[in-house]
């Protein structure tokens, strides 16, 4: 009755001023924040009304259309809306019986999303629209939230989805699954959507009332639909944010004590992890998968003394740390690191006699040497590595099997060997994990998974032997790991393989380089370009950056051979890709260097043409990134130094000889300070300093002069004014 009562006021109030707005038309009204409320009351009463049939299409179309984080196509819309018995013509229909809600593409064209005439319409529903149209916020999540799940569970079958099922089977960390990649158009435009935004709507929901209702809802699909679930949004380059569900309603996971099911649970999460970590470098995903994973084997691990969940859990423990420490998140990586070594000791302590659990505390071992030289000493993260050397080398002794790992674990060892400046134990350590690989490769010809692992170990030679000068022997290496990599990535073109035969380009290209051989560094340089490119396309958050540095090389590779038009244009690029994600990482003090560095390019290019004044610009903007960078603690004294001097350079070119003198002696100042770093070369560093003193010296003296020819001719301007006066006077 009050609903009824409380419809027939608004009514007539709307009618009362029916004359009033007659006299205007439809546009006019609904630009007109005043009279749209009552205009679109009146609209709403008179199209839907109270009808049983009308009303409940209107809130649930309208309800899912004023929560979308991105709009849908309709569709979409009526997919989601399909276990509610809502026709897609009801839907249609309705859309026309209330026009003035929407914007006109609804109608102009049906192959673009449906979307709200402004977001004052959005804000009307939520706030001013009398009951019943009002829809309330968090009801309105709570609905959609249920939507999506209902969909998820009808529609995500591997007879929807083939890809389904990747992360399954029996594989260890040498053979981990590629996993396939889901464009948006691939799949149906709604199961896109839950992919990317079912836990946000599920977070907006805190009323108790309303959480309850998806507790058995959200449980049933972790019981029946998870791993799926998992593969689906992984492929979809957003992997599920299973812990951010989990502690927005714990008691999910209560209502599961079945601790085959919970098991079950767990590893569908690992494989995951491992999959998103190793597979598409998106460790900040694999990191969330891998401490979820965790959480439950604890819960399991607590009321059980399976070995076996010992060790998933131990691994669960290493990979999440493995991620951590390529995210910089060195302290947290170790003491992960630490407590699964220390189960798998404990593995080994209760189990003597399983070699298997050697393996793991071997495995833990050779993962905790990357965080423990960040947080205690290298000579540390050396003796964790020759321990885990010692019981691979005596695994790998009876029986062949171990090889591989034993490979991988001289490789570690030889990195930290370098780190320490003990080069030649790193050669030999490096050169034994190859002769292990070779022959691994010549007993099991095309197994991917050994020619992952060779060329890993053929990129780590060729790069500490190019350090110590070695550019034929390093190109040879460099050449052979390309090769490889081209044969997979033809073979399969996936992130994975598009990624590693990028950087195996790039760095056989800097051996080009040293060699003297720029146009074929230029030619494979352009390749990784376009690889990278195809990546960044499909996985833009993951892959920018390193499109940016691969751009960057090349603009550099093509200096020398002075391809002008084409240098600008990659720096261009460069920089457009740069301030995209500055503005979209304003935190990321990464990306800011790399714009820093492409303005910086884009000067020095300029001025190489001679265009002196059109440098200074970017120059400028360049010093300005530097200098705010070292505010925050970046060690970027060598480049601000370098970019204050051509800084100068640029304004002494133009005849701004006073001008250049004040940054080319703060770059004197910044590039002095740099005395006390370990790196500080005394000869080649002293001669660049005293270089530095020279060009000020010879801006100040021409600044001099050019002052001084000023005020002689300034001088003589008054002489000949005062003759001139003079003459007048004398005339008069």
């Amino acid at each position: 009755m009050a609903v009824t009562s409380l419809a027939a006021n608004v009514v007539a109030s709307s009618r009362a001023n029916h004359n009033r707005h007659a006299a205007l038309d439809q546009e006019s009204i609904l630009d007109s924040t005043f009279l749209r409320n009552e205009y679109l009351s009146l609209h709403l009463l008179t199209e839907v009304g109270l009808d049983t049939h009308w009303l409940p299409i209107f809130k649930a179309v309208f309800g899912i259309l004023i929560t979308l984080k991105e709009p849908l196509l309709r569709q979409s819309i009526a997919s989601l809306l399909h276990p509610d018995n809502i026709a897609s013509d009801d839907i249609d229909k309705l859309f026309l019986r209330v026009q003035p809600l929407l914007h006109e593409s609804t109608f102009s064209d049906p192959r673009l999303p449906v979307q709200l005439r402004d977001e004052a319409i959005r804000h009307y529903l939520h706030h001013e629209a009398p009951l019943p149209y009002r829809l309330d916020v968090e009801e309105q999540h709570s609905n959609l939230l249920r939507s999506l799940l209902l969909y998820i569970r009808n529609e995500l079958t591997t007879t929807n989805f083939p890809i389904l099922g990747y992360s399954t089977g029996d594989w260890d960390i040498f053979n981990v699954p590629e996993i396939p990649c889901v464009r948006r158009e691939d799949i149906p435009e709604a199961m896109w959507y839950c992919c990317h935004h079912l836990v946000h709507h599920a977070l907006q929901i805190t009323s108790k009332h309303l959480k309850a209702i998806h507790i058995t809802p959200i449980r049933d699909l972790f019981l029946s639909r998870l791993r799926p679930w998992l593969e689906i949004t992984a492929s979809a380059g957003k992997a599920l944010e299973f812990e951010s569900l989990v502690l927005w309603e714990p008691s999910v996971l209560d209502l599961i004590g079945n601790a085959t099911a919970l098991h079950q649970i767990a590893r569908a999460l690992f494989s995951v992890a491992v999959c998103v970590g190793d597979a598409t470098c998106r460790d900040g995903e694999g990191a969330h998968l891998s401490q979820a994973s965790t959480i439950i084997y604890r819960r399991i691990v607590f009321t059980t003394s399976d070995p076996e969940l010992k060790k998933e859990l131990a691994f669960a423990i290493r990979h999440s740390s493995l991620c951590l420490d390529t995210l910089d998140q060195c302290r947290d990586s170790f003491n992960r690191c630490m407590e699964a070594v220390n189960i798998a000791r404990q593995l080994v302590h209760d189990n003597p006699v399983c070699p298997q659990y050697e393996n793991v505390l071997a495995r833990t071992l050779r993962s905790a040497t990357f965080p423990a030289k960040q947080v205690l000493t290298v000579d540390d993260a050396i003796e964790m590595a020759v321990e885990a050397l010692t019981i691979h080398r005596r695994l790998a002794a009876d029986d062949e099997a171990y090889e591989p790992d034993l490979a991988r674990t001289l490789q570690h060892l030889a990195d930290h060997h370098f780190f320490n400046m003990r080069e030649e134990d790193g050669l030999l350590a490096l050169q034994e994990a190859l002769e292990i690989m070779r022959r691994w490769m010549a007993k099991d010809p095309g197994n991917i998974a050994w020619e992952h692992e060779i060329v890993h170990i053929l990129g780590d030679l060729a790069n500490h032997l190019s350090i110590l000068g070695d550019f034929d022997l390093a190109t040879t290496y460099n050449q052979e790991a390309v090769d490889i990599f081209r044969r997979l990535y033809a073979h399969s073109p996936s992130v994975r393989h598009g990624g590693d035969l990028s950087w195996s380009l790039e760095a056989l290209s800097a051996n080009f380089i040293m060699r003297g051989r720029h146009d074929e560094a230029a030619e494979i340089l352009g390749e990784a370009v376009e690889i990278r490119r195809k990546l960044a396309a499909i996985h833009p958050e993951e892959f920018e950056a390193t499109l940016a540095f691969a751009i960057h090389c090349y603009a550099e590779a093509l200096m020398p051979l002075q391809r002008y038009d084409e240098i600008l244009l990659a720096i261009q690029e460069c920089i457009d890709i740069d301030r995209r994600l500055v503005n979209k990482r304003p935190m990321d003090l990464c990306a800011q260097v790399g714009l820093a560095a492409s303005l910086n390019n884009l000067g020095q290019v300029m001025a190489s043409q001679g265009k002196y004044m059109d440098a200074v610009s970017p120059t400028r903007e360049a010093i300005e990134l530097y200098q705010m960078l070292r505010r925050k603690g970046q060690k970027l004294g060598r480049e601000l130094s370098s970019t204050l001097k051509h800084y100068a350079w640029c304004l002494a070119a133009s005849g701004e000889y006073v001008s250049a003198r004040k940054p080319a002696r703060e770059a004197i100042r910044v590039f002095a300070q740099g005395q006390f770093d370990s790196n500080y070369d005394v000869v080649l560093d002293g001669e660049e300093l005293a270089m530095m003193h020279l060009f000020n010296r010879l801006c100040k003296r021409r600044g001099q002069r050019e002052q001084s020819q000023l005020q002689e001719a300034l001088s003589s301007e008054m002489d000949i004014n005062m003759l001139g006066n003079d003459l007048r006077n004398g005339m008069t």
